[in-house]
Formats: C-alpha cells, sequence, structure tokens
C-alpha cells in the first residue's frame, strides 16, 4: 500500500531506453534534462505500489529515491523510471482506507468460511 512518486519516459525499442539509462548514470543527467534533450514528455504520477506490474514493484521498492531505474517492459514499452518519493501508508489516504477496509472484509470472512465450513470427502 506504500505510495510512490515516480518519474517516467516511454521508448518504443529498448535500446533507446537502455540508451537514456546510459546518459542519466553515465554523463550525469537528471531524468528531466534527458526528457528535455530528446524532446521527450516525462510523465510524472503519483501511485500505489500495489497496483503497478509485479516486475516494477519489486524495482522500485529496492530503488532509493532518485536512482534511474530500468528498462522496464510494461505492455509494447520500455520505460526508465526514477522514484521521486515513497511515503508509508496512511489512513489519512482514501485509496489505502478503501484497501485496508477490503483486506479487513476478505480476512473476516475467510475466517468465518474456515471456522463453519466443513468438507465431506467420501471415497
Amino acid at each position: 500500500w506504500m505510495r510512490v512518486s515516480i518519474e517516467r519516459l516511454a521508448f518504443s525499442q529498448e535500446s533507446m531506453a537502455r540508451e537514456a539509462v546510459l546518459c542519466c548514470r553515465q554523463d550525469g543527467l537528471t531524468i528531466g534534462e534527458l526528457a528535455a534533450d530528446i524532446n521527450r514528455r516525462l510523465e510524472r504520477e503519483d501511485v500505489l505500489l500495489e497496483t503497478c506490474d509485479p516486475d516494477v514493484q519489486a524495482a522500485v521498492l529496492s530503488a532509493p529515491s532518485g536512482q534511474v531505474i530500468g528498462p522496464l517492459q510494461m505492455g509494447d514499452l520500455h520505460h526508465v523510471l526514477v522514484v521521486r518519493n515513497k511515503q508509508v501508508p496512511v489512513l489519512e489516504d482514501p485509496e489505502v482506507r478503501a484497501l485496508a477496509a477490503r483486506a479487513l472484509r476478505e480476512s473476516l470472512l475467510d475466517r468465518e468460511r474456515k471456522a463453519r465450513v466443513r468438507w465431506g470427502l467420501r471415497y
């Protein structure tokens, strides 16, 4: 349920995304400077980590803030990401509150199912 702020560049070819990563890591460009240099739109978004692709979750969770991540394939595109901020879950966040309520409901229903349902197997 961690909320992360990311910046992202998308490329149609993996080789282009690899070159972007090298420009950031070797040449010291920020992802914003790179986006301006190559005339690409830099996307910024705040997302719940749970809603991301599993490969993205693992990469983002293990990366410190400011580190360039990628290239990561999502669908037909190859992405280069930078994590700007990670925020632990707080109940004031409506999405986190909804996830917590759903998890609690599912847990209670599962516990009741296990306590009341008896499966009879005949051989």
